[in-house]
Protein backbone atom coordinates (compact mmCIF):
# COMPACT_ATOMS: atom_id res chain seq x y z
CA UNK A 1 0.00 0.00 0.00
CA UNK A 2 1.00 3.04 -0.83
CA UNK A 3 1.92 6.01 1.78
CA UNK A 4 -1.83 8.12 0.50
CA UNK A 5 -3.52 4.80 0.83
CA UNK A 6 -2.18 4.04 4.42
CA UNK A 7 -2.93 8.00 5.10
CA UNK A 8 -6.15 8.13 3.80
CA UNK A 9 -7.31 4.56 5.65
CA UNK A 10 -6.16 6.33 9.00
CA UNK A 11 -8.08 9.13 8.38
CA UNK A 12 -11.21 7.30 7.32
CA UNK A 13 -10.61 5.29 10.81
CA UNK A 14 -9.97 8.42 13.05
CA UNK A 15 -13.04 9.88 11.47
CA UNK A 16 -15.38 6.97 12.28
CA UNK A 17 -13.65 6.47 15.29
CA UNK A 18 -14.57 10.17 16.36
CA UNK A 19 -18.42 9.77 14.76
CA UNK A 20 -18.63 6.73 16.74
CA UNK A 21 -17.70 8.22 19.65
CA UNK A 22 -20.09 11.13 19.31
CA UNK A 23 -23.03 8.72 19.23
CA UNK A 24 -22.35 6.91 21.97
CA UNK A 25 -21.78 10.51 23.87
CA UNK A 26 -24.94 11.60 22.60
CA UNK A 27 -26.77 8.90 24.00
CA UNK A 28 -24.95 8.90 27.48
CA UNK A 29 -26.12 12.49 27.21
CA UNK A 30 -29.69 11.93 26.35
CA UNK A 31 -30.27 9.53 28.81
CA UNK A 32 -29.08 11.44 31.69
CA UNK A 33 -31.05 14.37 29.85
CA UNK A 34 -34.33 11.82 29.92
CA UNK A 35 -34.13 11.45 33.48
CA UNK A 36 -34.40 15.44 34.07
CA UNK A 37 -36.91 15.91 31.77
CA UNK A 38 -39.53 13.35 33.31
CA UNK A 39 -38.91 14.91 36.62
CA UNK A 40 -39.52 18.29 34.65
CA UNK A 41 -42.93 17.24 33.73
CA UNK A 42 -43.28 14.98 37.01
CA UNK A 43 -43.21 18.80 39.02
CA UNK A 44 -45.41 19.99 36.50
CA UNK A 45 -48.26 17.94 36.86
CA UNK A 46 -47.58 18.03 40.84
CA UNK A 47 -47.77 21.96 40.46
CA UNK A 48 -51.13 21.40 38.19
CA UNK A 49 -52.75 18.97 41.02
CA UNK A 50 -51.80 21.45 43.67
CA UNK A 51 -52.87 24.59 41.99
CA UNK A 52 -56.35 22.96 41.15
CA UNK A 53 -56.91 21.92 44.52
CA UNK A 54 -55.81 24.95 46.33
CA UNK A 55 -57.81 26.95 44.03
CA UNK A 56 -60.95 24.84 44.37
CA UNK A 57 -60.97 25.62 48.08
CA UNK A 58 -60.78 29.20 47.18
CA UNK A 59 -63.26 29.38 44.81
CA UNK A 60 -65.55 27.41 47.45
CA UNK A 61 -64.51 29.79 50.32
CA UNK A 62 -65.20 32.60 48.03
CA UNK A 63 -68.46 31.34 47.43
CA UNK A 64 -69.63 30.74 50.72
CA UNK A 65 -68.74 34.17 52.18
CA UNK A 66 -70.20 35.71 49.15
CA UNK A 67 -73.69 33.55 49.83
CA UNK A 68 -73.33 34.47 53.90
CA UNK A 69 -73.02 38.07 53.21
CA UNK A 70 -76.15 38.33 50.63
CA UNK A 71 -78.19 35.94 53.05
CA UNK A 72 -77.30 38.27 55.87
CA UNK A 73 -79.03 41.52 53.60
CA UNK A 74 -81.87 39.21 52.93
CA UNK A 75 -80.82 38.82 49.42
CA UNK A 76 -80.95 34.82 49.61
CA UNK A 77 -82.94 34.56 46.52
CA UNK A 78 -82.08 36.87 44.56
CA UNK A 79 -79.86 37.45 40.90
CA UNK A 80 -77.63 38.96 43.09
CA UNK A 81 -77.14 35.27 44.52
CA UNK A 82 -76.93 33.22 41.92
CA UNK A 83 -74.07 36.11 40.06
CA UNK A 84 -72.21 35.65 43.40
CA UNK A 85 -72.03 32.06 42.91
CA UNK A 86 -71.24 32.27 39.62
CA UNK A 87 -68.15 34.37 40.19
CA UNK A 88 -66.29 32.42 41.91
CA UNK A 89 -66.54 29.43 39.27
CA UNK A 90 -65.73 31.76 36.14
CA UNK A 91 -62.58 33.23 38.14
CA UNK A 92 -61.22 30.03 38.89
CA UNK A 93 -61.90 28.86 34.88
CA UNK A 94 -59.89 32.16 33.63
CA UNK A 95 -57.09 31.64 36.27
CA UNK A 96 -56.88 27.77 35.09
CA UNK A 97 -57.06 28.86 31.46
CA UNK A 98 -53.66 31.20 32.22
CA UNK A 99 -52.41 28.75 34.22
CA UNK A 100 -52.88 25.61 32.21
CA UNK A 101 -51.21 27.60 29.38
CA UNK A 102 -47.92 28.41 31.20
CA UNK A 103 -47.79 24.68 32.27
CA UNK A 104 -48.18 23.74 28.56
CA UNK A 105 -45.73 26.20 27.34
CA UNK A 106 -42.71 24.67 29.63
CA UNK A 107 -43.88 21.19 28.54
CA UNK A 108 -43.37 22.55 25.30
CA UNK A 109 -39.97 23.88 26.25
CA UNK A 110 -39.15 20.24 27.66
CA UNK A 111 -39.99 18.00 24.58
CA UNK A 112 -38.78 21.08 21.95
CA UNK A 113 -35.55 20.33 24.17
CA UNK A 114 -34.97 16.76 23.23
CA UNK A 115 -33.13 15.87 19.65
CA UNK A 116 -32.17 12.96 18.06
CA UNK A 117 -30.37 11.38 20.66
CA UNK A 118 -33.37 11.72 22.74
CA UNK A 119 -35.62 10.12 20.50
CA UNK A 120 -33.15 6.76 19.69
CA UNK A 121 -33.45 6.50 23.93
CA UNK A 122 -37.19 7.24 24.23
CA UNK A 123 -37.73 4.56 21.05
CA UNK A 124 -36.59 2.20 23.36
CA UNK A 125 -39.65 2.49 25.73
CA UNK A 126 -39.47 5.30 27.51
CA UNK A 127 -41.95 8.02 26.11
CA UNK A 128 -42.35 11.49 27.00
CA UNK A 129 -44.93 11.82 29.74
CA UNK A 130 -48.25 13.07 29.27
CA UNK A 131 -49.37 16.14 30.83
CA UNK A 132 -52.90 14.77 31.99
CA UNK A 133 -55.38 15.34 34.25
CA UNK A 134 -56.60 12.79 36.57
CA UNK A 135 -60.50 12.36 37.36
CA UNK A 136 -60.42 14.44 40.46
CA UNK A 137 -58.88 17.07 38.78
CA UNK A 138 -61.53 16.88 35.90
CA UNK A 139 -64.43 16.69 38.41
CA UNK A 140 -63.22 19.98 39.84
CA UNK A 141 -63.39 21.90 36.76
CA UNK A 142 -66.71 20.60 35.54
CA UNK A 143 -68.16 21.61 38.93
CA UNK A 144 -66.40 25.27 38.19
CA UNK A 145 -68.07 24.62 34.72
CA UNK A 146 -71.49 23.26 35.79
CA UNK A 147 -74.49 25.89 35.70
CA UNK A 148 -75.42 27.48 39.18
CA UNK A 149 -78.94 26.75 40.12
CA UNK A 150 -80.58 30.04 41.58
CA UNK A 151 -81.19 28.98 45.26
CA UNK A 152 -84.73 28.66 47.03
CA UNK A 153 -86.69 27.88 43.68
CA UNK A 154 -85.88 24.50 41.65
CA UNK A 155 -88.29 25.68 39.26
CA UNK A 156 -86.08 28.29 37.67
CA UNK A 157 -83.10 27.07 34.70
CA UNK A 158 -80.40 27.15 36.07
CA UNK A 159 -77.40 29.96 35.19
CA UNK A 160 -74.54 29.06 32.98
CA UNK A 161 -71.12 29.70 33.92
CA UNK A 162 -69.22 31.64 31.38
CA UNK A 163 -66.38 29.78 30.14
CA UNK A 164 -63.05 31.46 29.16
CA UNK A 165 -61.48 27.75 28.69
CA UNK A 166 -64.04 27.02 26.19
CA UNK A 167 -63.69 27.42 22.39
CA UNK A 168 -64.07 30.71 21.03
CA UNK A 169 -65.58 30.29 17.30
CA UNK A 170 -63.64 31.57 14.81
CA UNK A 171 -64.70 35.12 12.77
Amino acid sequence: MDWWSSLSVEVLGGVATAVALAVVLGLSRARSDIDGHDTQVADLQEDLRRWLRDRDRLATTEASKAKGELASRGQLYSGAMTRALIRPRRDALHEWRDEATRKRRAYRAIADAEGWAHSIVRASGRPLPRLTLDDEQRGILAGWRAPVQPPGDETMAPSPVDDPTAPQPRT
